[in-house]
């Protein structure tokens, strides 16, 4: 870890070597630390590997790059000669602060090129290392399976669609579904990984969703939790018959949907729904059956 605060701006070199337990010292490296104030994001740690390669090879480009507003992009700029921009390859965040991308070499000339690493930041803040041809030694990440980055916990409503999006890192190519929990009415759209349905009944189903690309992939499991519309809440009111769930809240109201209303002394029901009767805790309203509320 290196603490930039008593640095100035600008570039640093950094000499890194290593020391085994009997003395015997290792060959030294040189990292190249873009120090910068307020205004755009740092970079470090730049690497091009192979440094020498053929015609059509592929080329990785690594990076670590920092900023408090946060990552808007990241860009390897490929150039012949200097300054003369032949490519540009969007570099993407595999682990920590270290952003990867890959050059194909097909079909561009036999030729020594400059690369420089471009990032910027939310509030469009831009930086660039240049010329990191070479480099100082190897990826540590070649091309990644997609790593799901999506909430893995979703609340939908009973008789009301929902939508969700399984998002994932590394550039996913398609999405799927599965398992014993995938309710029949769920769709899963392999292309754009847009979960969705509506849902007939409340309950919990877990299933399994994946983003996949030529790499590999990621499968985590989804909680689907089904509720009724106006439902949850602090209280203890539990149960309604008809499958429907009440919930609680102040000042004591029972609901399910459309549902009865319960508060304390007396019920109604809601919207242009008759009371056809009502005793003790319960309420029973035109169509709809009895709505008991426990612990009041």
């Amino acid at each position: 870890t290196l603490n930039t605060a008593t640095l100035s701006d600008g570039w640093h070199r950094i000499q890194v070597d290593a020391v085994d337990a009997v003395g015997n010292r290792s060959d030294s490296i040189e990292v190249r630390v873009n120090v910068r104030g307020p205004g755009g994001p740092s970079i470090a740690s730049a690497v091009v590997h192979p440094k020498w390669g053929m015609p059509d090879d592929i080329f990785c480009m690594e990076a670590d790059v920092i900023d408090g507003d946060g990552i808007a992009r990241v860009q390897a700029v490929i150039q012949y000669p200097d300054e003369t921009i032949v490519d540009r390859i969007n570099m993407t965040l595999v682990s920590g602060n270290t952003y990867h991308g890959d050059w194909d070499s097909t079909g561009f000339l036999n030729v020594a090129y400059y690369v420089d690493i471009e990032a910027e930041d939310n509030l469009g803040n831009i930086s660039e290392l240049e010329n990191i041809l070479g480099g100082i030694g190897s990826c540590q990440f070649g091309p990644q399976p997609p790593i799901i980055t999506s909430s893995l916990t979703f609340t939908a409503f009973e008789g009301t669609s929902f939508s969700y999006f399984i998002t994932a890192l590394n550039s996913p190519t398609s999405y799927a579904c599965s398992g014993a929990g995938l309710p029949a009415w769920v769709s899963c759209n392999a292309v754009t990984g847009e979960v969705s349905g509506t849902p007939p009944s409340v309950g919990s189903f877990d299933f399994s969703i994946t983003a996949a690309n030529a790499n590999g992939d990621d499968t985590q499991t989804l909680d689907l939790t089904v509720e009724i519309f106006g439902g949850g809440g602090g209280g203890s009111c539990s149960e309604c018959s008809n499958n429907y769930s009440c919930g609680y809240s102040s000042p004591g109201t029972c609901d399910d949907a459309p549902g009865c209303d319960w508060n304390f002394a007396f019920g109604t029901c809601e919207s242009t729904y008759n009371c056809d009767a009502f005793s003790g805790n319960e309420v029973k309203c035109t169509g709809i059956s009895i709505c008991t509320c426990n612990g009041f």
